[in-house]
């Protein structure tokens, strides 16, 4: 998994801060949420990506096996 080499992982939200595990200490930590932070818009977004992996692999298929 691509968070294992990273010292800190955010983990979550918790009253208006982001949470993060330090792997290091293994703490957990809290920081002011930031503004570039946005989870709600995040979700919207990831809701997509079944479909476009869904639509890539069907152009794929089709260009695959039509060669």
């Amino acid at each position: 998994m691509f968070f294992l080499g990273r010292r800190r992982v955010f983990i979550g939200e918790c009253n208006g801060q982001a949470v993060y595990y330090d792997q290091k200490t293994g703490e957990a930590l809290a920081a002011p949420k930031s503004v570039l932070l946005n989870t709600a818009g995040a979700r919207d977004t990831n809701s997509f990506i079944p479909e476009l992996v869904v639509l890539f692999l069907a152009k794929w298929k089709e260009n695959f096996f039509s060669n």
